[in-house]
């Protein structure tokens, strides 16, 4: 008799997924990325209701749909998205997401002359998040709110492209792992990528995924190592039309013309001469009109080392600095002519 009720037992949990049609799962699915994005979320194919590894359903063509006024014509797309779901709500035949795992994604970020972008975004109210959960559940409570606790990006790509500042970067090989504790709860990101073919690990944590949305003051922690540049950041950020920091930060270069190289920046001398440099220091502002305080700068290469400490003011193209600095070289002529100058006369020293 234990037996049989142990069968039976195992054959009703196995069944329970299967009771809540699949459209159900699409409706909610859908709604929770609109609600959250503030977009039109499309899926391709009804959802598979699967047992292994895990509870949930497999959705295949999934589609965000683009800002209104920019050219592609979607935001973000993905071969397809792995969702798994929590068995204790199936008993009240609730859905509720636990995880959301996309696949062979691809996010088109778009910046036009002007300066608008297609990633703030504009997350639904809570009037109208429950005017679309009525229309969509057709009566019925589907018992969710705007929340995926955890998320990951495999096997994908991002590009981002600038009118403004004619930019253009591909990032590619996309293995992040996210976790969310609510919309106004801390965001942690992991994991590692490629930006036009240089490799990247990243370790991040935001305080809340809500104000980078609506484009208000966040908390970020975020550390980042490649071999173009190590650096970490620790303050308040402002997305939106502009970025506006008010943190510290740390960075370290150990090849400088490879770093302009990857920035696009367009050096006449050769920056191999530099060696490597290393800063730290505040910043506060607007990136196109940043103070830079509190600045320690060291820089040791063959022939020179030297050191800076004051304040920088970045305006745009233009840069202020104010503070002191010292120098040394103990070959001047090589120095030079490492940077592409030739000096007249014997000298080869100087401090």
């Amino acid at each position: 008799g234990l037996g049989i009720f142990l069968v039976l037992l195992v054959g009703a949990v196995i069944a329970l997924p299967f009771l809540i049609p699949p459209s159900t799962y699409r409706q909610v699915v859908e709604t929770q990325l609109e609600t959250a994005l503030g977009r039109d979320v499309t899926f391709a194919k009804d959802p598979k209701v699967q047992i292994f590894p895990q509870l949930g359903v497999k959705i295949e063509g999934v589609t965000i749909a683009n800002a209104e006024g920019f050219a592609a014509p979607h935001f973000a797309k993905a071969d397809s998205m792995d969702v798994a779901v929590k068995w204790g709500p199936l008993l009240s035949r609730r859905v509720e997401i636990a995880s959301a795992n996309f696949i062979g994604a691809e996010v088109l970020l778009e910046e036009k002359k002007n300066g608008d972008t297609n990633w703030v975004f504009e997350p639904t109210s809570e009037s109208n998040a429950k005017k679309e959960d009525a229309k969509t559940s057709k009566g019925s409570d589907p018992g969710f709110d705007a929340l995926i606790p955890k998320a990951s990006l495999k096997k994908s790509r991002i590009q981002f492209v600038s009118a403004a500042s004619d930019l253009k970067y591909d990032i590619t090989d996309i293995n992040l792992d996210a976790s969310l504790s609510g919309l106004d709860g801390p965001v942690t990101l992991k994991g590692a990528l490629s930006v036009n073919q240089e490799p990247f690990n990243i370790d991040a944590k935001l305080t809340s995924l809500a104000n980078v949305m609506k484009g208000e003051p966040f908390q970020v922690e975020a550390d980042i190592k490649s071999a173009v540049a190590n650096a970490s950041y620790e303050g308040s950020v402002v997305t939106g039309d502009t970025v506006t920091l008010d943190g510290a930060f740390a960075a370290q270069f150990d090849n400088l013309s490879k770093t302009m190289a990857f920035a696009n920046v367009k050096m006449e001398q050769n920056l191999d001469e530099i060696g490597s440099v290393t800063a730290k220091g505040k910043m506060s502002g607007a990136t196109d009109n940043l103070s830079v305080t509190d600045i320690t700068i060291s820089q040791k290469g063959r022939n020179l080392a030297s050191d800076f400490t004051g304040a920088v003011r970045i305006q745009r193209s233009k840069i202020q600095p104010t503070g002191n600095l010292s120098a040394r070289s103990s070959n001047t002529k090589a120095l030079a002519k490492g940077l592409g100058t030739e000096l007249e006369g014997a000298t080869t020293s100087a401090y």
